[in-house]
């Protein structure tokens, strides 16, 4: 503990011994020495809590004979106010406790944020190469017809990359390529893509 701090503390405890009752108006406090030894504190220390408590008119200082107790009531008001400064002193460290927790939550949370953003970002980009399928229903009125008849793309913003025929596939198929009952198509594209297919071929089409 700091010297100023201890002298202070040590002010406050023969503050607290008068207004206790352990000493009475004139009466003598024990010597500096005395102080020092008992309390396990310097000379100069307790030399400082005595000043203290002069200057707060607790105790009154005669010359060559030593300190005498002056006031039992402002030996209480010095311990009040003490204590009460501990208490803003204590609600001031946890608030800045408080507010440093909050700022490392709020560090945290930016980071999580940043990472779903990164992530958020990239999925469009991996979903587009993550390929969706669907299969030709029965009854579907674009049976039989070439791929660059059924202008997919412009329908729909998805491009056919396999088409599973009688469990043959073809990889990249061309614009000539025919679709046909219970194909399975594969494309890419994004959600909207996935969803204009579906209504595509559904078109005249039953499960």
């Amino acid at each position: 503990m700091k010297q100023e701090a201890r002298y202070h503390r040590l002010a406050v405890e023969i503050a607290n011994q008068i207004a206790e009752g352990k000493y009475t108006i004139n009466d003598k406090i024990r010597s500096r020495s005395t102080i020092a030894s008992s309390f396990q504190v310097s000379a100069e220390t307790a030399r400082k809590a005595l000043q203290v408590l002069v200057e707060s008119n607790v105790i009154e200082a005669r010359a060559g004979s030593g300190f005498y107790v002056a006031s039992i009531e402002h030996a209480q008001q010095f311990v009040d106010l003490y204590s009460k400064t501990r208490s803003i002193r204590e609600l001031r460290q946890d608030m800045l406790a408080s507010i440093l927790r909050q700022k490392q939550e709020l560090e945290h949370f930016d980071k999580i944020i940043r990472e779903l953003e990164e992530h958020t970002k990239n999925t469009p980009q991996e979903l587009a190469f993550s390929p969706y399928k669907c299969t030709v229903p029965q009854g579907c009125i674009h049976i039989g017809k070439q791929l660059q008849e059924l202008q997919i793309w412009q329908r729909t913003r998805a491009t056919i990359v396999a088409i599973v025929h009688e469990g043959d596939y073809i990889v990249s198929p061309g614009p000539f390529a025919r679709i046909n009952q219970h194909d399975v198509l594969y494309f890419v594209g994004d959600f909207s893509s996935k969803e204009a297919m579906h209504r595509l071929l559904m078109e005249g089409g039953t499960n």
